[in-house]
């Protein structure tokens, strides 16, 4: 990998103002409501207690890195730090395959608690 200044940001290639503001304005309300909704499911783990809590706050995890994923979306129109995105996808990554297999790992405990 090279140094930075050796790429441009998105905007540069999308050429076009309205894609710009469009790219940017639904991964901004995109990533404000994976924002609120990871905050509020970390703010209810306190009412759930034991496997469904722990299930609870890996998705709040997985959706917090996920809003993470479209403000850098929106940071690299304007400035090219790929690197730094990468890292942030491969985290969110990480958090959502792990979530995922914590679900289907409970999955039994999660269908009872729902009355399945």
């Amino acid at each position: 990998m090279g140094p930075l200044s050796d790429f441009l940001p998105h905007a540069y290639c999308l050429s076009r103002d309205w894609l710009v503001i469009g790219h940017a304005g639904s991964d901004l309300a995109i990533g404000l409501a994976y924002l609120f909704i990871s905050f509020y499911l970390g703010g209810t783990i306190k009412h759930v207690r034991g496997t469904l809590a722990g299930i609870r706050g890996m998705v709040a995890i997985f959706i917090f890195w996920c809003a993470l994923t479209h403000f850098m979306d929106i940071i690299v129109l304007w400035w090219p730090g790929y690197t730094v995105q990468l890292v942030v996808k491969l985290v969110t990554a990480s958090v959502s395959v792990a979530t995922a297999i914590m679900i289907h790992v409970y999955k039994d405990a999660i269908d009872r608690a729902l009355g399945r």
